[in-house]
């Protein structure tokens, strides 16, 4: 388990994060390692796959006052007050279905990052479920599929 846990904190970035994730900067948005990990572990991945200076912040569920997991609502309530943002101007980009539908039933906007063709996640099954505002493939498009949403009320 230890030797599987170190191998995580060493897994390389996608060749077009860091691209992408500037693109966003340059584009004014800021960028938060959202995560249900501990604070160690997630800077410690960003710092090993090159990422640290792309995000503002690293925000995570263990240094809430009474810790919960995402998808539970009060962790996304936790990101925005770190964050100083609103439903409105606040997207979620992630590649897990929970997350997007955690996020998207909080009111924010979200990025389904489904790369490839497999694994072949689909979103939850119900008819009245949350969808995702936009799924890329690529943080390449990303850039692109937010600013093809202004924020709300804009």
């Amino acid at each position: 388990r230890e030797r599987l846990c170190g191998a995580y904190l060493l897994l390389p970035a996608f060749a077009d994060c860091k691209p992408g994730l500037d693109q966003l900067a340059a584009a004014n948005h800021r960028c938060y390692a959202f995560s249900n990990g501990t604070s160690s572990d997630v800077r410690c991945l960003l710092a090993n796959a090159e990422l640290s200076g792309s995000f503002v912040d690293t925000v995570v569920v263990d240094d809430m006052p009474s810790p919960v997991f995402k998808p539970h609502a009060a962790t996304y309530a936790y990101l925005m007050e770190r964050a100083g943002s609103s439903e409105e101007d606040t997207w979620l980009v992630s590649s897990n279905p929970f997350d997007i539908l955690g996020a998207a039933a909080c009111g924010w906007r979200t990025a389904w990052m489904k790369r490839g063709e497999r694994p072949n996640y689909v979103m939850d099954p119900w008819a009245d479920s949350p969808v995702p505002t936009v799924v890329v493939s690529s943080f390449l498009e990303l850039a692109d599929a937010v600013a093809s949403h202004p924020p709300r009320g804009a």
